[in-house]
């Protein structure tokens, strides 16, 4: 289907473009819970890093002001902070080699109009992005005018904005409580007890927070104990039906998981749209590395190429290109009353299935069915829509085999 690469997972291709503009971002990684004695951990305590990335264009002081309110805050909720110096920006089509890693937080900071494509409720001053993928993004222009409004300092309001998404990460909710940091608004009161260190987690919270930063902790060492090599695959996604950011990124996001679930990692690579399809490709040679994935309409497709009910078709599997069909996916999302862009997103799981298994065949179960009954659109729902386990190793192979060939002939 299409491809893209998402240097920070799913979401670098709807802020790709604002980059110019800056963007920031944090990464929150578990650091201080690996490898720990019991009485280590008693004495340290959870901790978390913090990478921040200042593409809003927030002041040096501003923002190191902010850091240190919300790393108060996150202290007094038992959970220690390290603030680092950012990554380089990813530029769309170059982005970050880094494999999505569970125990990642991203902090994203944003002014409104850089990302008016996405719902957002008024008068907030940030959002939850995606629990799955540990996403949240602060509102800086909210956040400023809040200080304004309240005659208040910004970095001071940025960093309660800050600990606040972090919390909601970390709580694994979107809930709001009625006291301390994690109301839904924050009235005069709030905004003074903030200025003097008292806005805060509550004991309940602050013990769900570092249950959980322990929990992530224990999960990457036994990531550890089971090492192996990274699989990962690129797709180049050319998005010819002008699918809107969100869905996209929607779309993405769940075939991501799919292919997580086969511990096959996709990197999305945001592509110019060709005029046409390559006929010539399925003639050639095959070629390792990216897959090229193009989200059409029927317009730009030959009839003869598809099935009247096809929601896609693989090009080219020595080529490894493959087409999924926007308009089919919307008609069916209406008659099985779905979220198109979670449909999109699983059929680009099953052409992109197509081309590593390096098969036009399909299965009697799982996402590689020819046609998915409202059963298997249910199961997608709760993540049991998925590649068989003999699909799943046959596919790491072939991505093993196509990361082999393609070093060697980087290193040529």
């Amino acid at each position: 289907m299409k491809t893209r690469r998402n240097a920070f997972r799913c979401c670098d291709r709807l802020f790709s473009c604002a980059w110019p503009a800056a963007k920031a971002v944090a990464t929150a990684a578990i650091i201080g819970t690996i490898g720990l004695s019991a009485a280590l951990l008693a004495e340290s305590g959870p901790r978390i890093s913090i990478y921040v990335y200042n593409g809003g264009q927030v002041p040096a002081g501003t923002l190191r002001k902010a850091q240190d309110g919300a790393a108060s805050i996150l202290e007094q909720a038992g959970i220690k902070t390290t603030w680092r110096e950012p990554k380089p920006p990813v530029i769309a089509g170059a982005g970050s080699q880094d494999l999505w890693v569970p125990t990642n937080i991203e902090v994203r900071i944003y002014d409104r109009p850089t990302i008016n494509e996405v719902p957002v409720e008024e008068g907030v001053t940030g959002f939850v992005w995606s629990f799955e993928n540990n996403i949240a993004a602060i509102l800086y222009d909210r956040v400023r005018n809040l200080a304004a409004s309240e005659h208040a300092g910004v970095a001071p309001i940025l960093g309660i904005a800050m600990a606040h998404e972090i919390g909601r990460l970390l709580l694994r909710s979107r809930e709001q409580s009625s006291e301390g940091i994690m109301r839904q608004n924050w009235p005069p009161g709030d905004l003074q007890s903030a200025a003097q260190g008292r806005l805060r987690f509550t004991a309940e919270q602050s013990q769900r927070m570092r249950d959980e930063v322990l929990r992530w902790g224990s999960q990457s060492r036994g990531a550890e104990l089971k090492v192996k090599p990274a699989l990962q695959v690129r797709v180049q996604v050319y998005n010819g039906a002008r699918v809107s950011s969100r869905d996209l990124l929607r779309a993405e996001e769940r075939a991501a998981r799919v292919f997580r679930k086969a511990n096959i990692t996709v990197v999305w690579i945001t592509a110019s749209t060709p005029t046409e399809l390559d006929t010539e490709a399925a003639h050639e040679q095959w070629v390792p590395g990216d897959l090229q994935l193009r989200i059409w309409t029927r317009s730009l497709a030959r009839p003869s190429m598809i099935h009247s009910d096809a929601l896609g078709f693989c090009s080219s599997i020595e080529g490894g290109q493959a087409v999924v069909l926007f308009d089919a996916v919307r008609g069916l999302a209406r008659i099985r009353r779905s979220d198109p862009a979670d449909l999109l997103g699983l059929a680009i799981a099953h052409e992109m299935g197509h081309i590593l298994l390096r098969s036009v065949n399909h299965s009697t179960a799982g996402i590689m069915r020819a046609r998915w009954l409202p059963k298997d659109l249910h199961d997608a729902q709760t993540g049991s829509l998925v590649f068989t386990r003999e699909q799943v190793e046959s596919m790491q192979n072939e991505v093993r085999r196509r990361m082999r060939i393609q070093t060697r002939r980087d290193s040529c």
